[in-house]
């Protein structure tokens, strides 16, 4: 009987790739991930000239997918198809639309060329590793990059001081969690080394929604850590050197946050609340679909009051929304705010699902002692994405970071792990019959 048992669910295993998951161990990335590691590098180090490279690896990668038997259909990845269809539903009516055609590529790029792949073929902890290592490195490398050019990123979706800002807030937490997971002091003193340069990072872009956002990372890293006994000490630890370290015409920067807040109509904080106004008038005029992908900009003069515009004197038509959030409901209306919704609902479940998952799996008795580090680390990947959304969130209150990939990989990612987690999951019980039979 249990002979019985153990071959059926030994099947069941290798149905859901848990034999393949255990060899990848062993076996070389694979040409997928090498694919994933060279765009990643070209879309955040920039080069001038990347010679079409990333669009060549964004389509080899879709038709990799496509060719796939068995295609994981969760519903992160409907929420990508449907947030697709939503965008493409206004082009014919938008009244720019070039700049709905050129965000609706760099929209297909990243959700259906890069990310859904990315679920698919990361299918072991090993690549999700490697992975992950690669963007923290390359973050470091924006850090970097901002330490030594006034702020400034290397240009295109993390040129600007809040661009580069909001992109290091979304992979910090990784990092942070990774460093409570290494089981050598090497790599833990590699990830907390990360941490600082990232942070420092932060500091000089001199992002008040960058400030912010960091804020919110820390926080979360101390509430959520995996170790939370270690995590309070090495944040703990983090802050005072800040505090220390840090000049202080940082913190008077930072300290004008609340006063604009308080102020109705003067500073950037006055500034975007009037923008925000406009993006509510749009979605009001037009709310199943928005006025269509990048084109805030485009209407913002025309949906001014009439008070609005006799007290500013200027039209603000070429002006962003300077919001995720506002964007995305003038842009996309009540459709797109429902589907990135419920794809931000999905992954903050998926995350749920590994940590409850991990949490039994540790608990069992039966599970092999030299399994406990990966569980670990699963458990530490999985909060450092949670993070990451929570960094991407707070960080894109004050910024129009809408047709950014940041969280689209994340998504990706956590999709990603929670498979791996439950190849793991099955993993560990067709284990259990094998040494009970023994």
């Amino acid at each position: 009987m249990a002979e019985v048992v153990f071959n059926k669910l030994r099947r069941a295993w290798i149905q859901q790739g848990g034999e393949r998951t255990l060899e990848n161990a062993k076996k070389p990335l694979g040409g997928a991930i090498i694919l994933l590691l060279i765009y990643f590098f070209l879309e955040y180090v920039r080069p001038a000239n990347p010679l079409g490279i990333p669009l060549v690896i964004s389509l080899i990668l879709l038709i990799w997918w496509a060719t796939l038997k068995d295609k994981i259909w969760v519903p992160q990845v409907v929420c990508f198809y449907l947030l697709i269809a939503v965008i493409a539903v206004m082009g014919p009516f938008a009244a720019n639309n070039f700049a709905v055609w050129i965000g609706f590529q760099s929209m297909v790029a990243w959700l259906l060329c890069i990310s859904i792949p990315m679920m698919h073929f990361a299918n072991s902890l090993r690549k999700i590793r490697v992975l992950i290592a690669a963007l923290i490195g390359l973050h470091c490398y924006l850090a970097i990059h901002a330490l030594l050019h006034g702020g400034f990123g290397p240009g295109g979706f993390v040129g600007d001081e809040n661009d580069v800002a909001l992109a290091i807030n979304t992979m910090m937490p990784l990092a942070f969690c990774s460093s409570l997971s290494a089981q050598t002091v090497r790599g833990k003193s590699l990830y907390l080394a990360a941490v600082v340069i990232m942070a420092a990072g932060v500091v000089a872009t001199n992002s008040r929604g960058g400030f912010l956002g960091l804020v919110a990372v820390i926080g979360y890293c101390f509430i959520f850590s995996p170790q939370k006994k270690l995590g309070l000490v090495l944040g703990g630890l983090l802050v005072l050197a800040g505090f220390f370290v840090i000049p202080n015409s940082y913190w008077e920067e930072m300290g004008t946050i609340s006063q604009e807040a308080a102020e109705e109509d003067s500073g950037t904080g006055g500034h975007r609340k009037k923008l925000w106004g406009i993006a509510v008038n749009m979605f009001l005029a037009n709310p199943l679909f928005g006025v269509g992908l990048d084109n805030f900009k485009w209407n913002a003069g025309d949906y001014m009051s009439a008070e609005l515009l006799e007290k500013e004197g200027r039209s603000y038509a070429g002006t962003v929304a300077h919001s995720v959030y506002f964007t995305i409901l003038a842009e996309t209306g009540a459709a797109g705010v429902l589907v990135v919704a419920a794809a931000a609902y999905f992954s903050v479940r998926s995350i749920r699902r590994v940590l409850q998952q991990m949490k039994k799996m540790r608990e069992c008795s039966k599970v092999a002692t030299e399994t406990h580090a990966g569980l670990l680390e699963v458990k530490a990947i999985a909060y450092g994405l949670g993070g990451g959304m929570i960094g991407y969130g707070i960080s894109g209150i004050f910024l129009t970071a809408f047709v950014y990939p940041h969280l689209w990989y994340v998504m990706g990612l956590i999709v990603a792990v929670e498979n791996v987690s439950q190849r793991m999951s099955v993993g560990e019980v067709v284990a259990q019959p094998t040494r009970s039979s023994a």
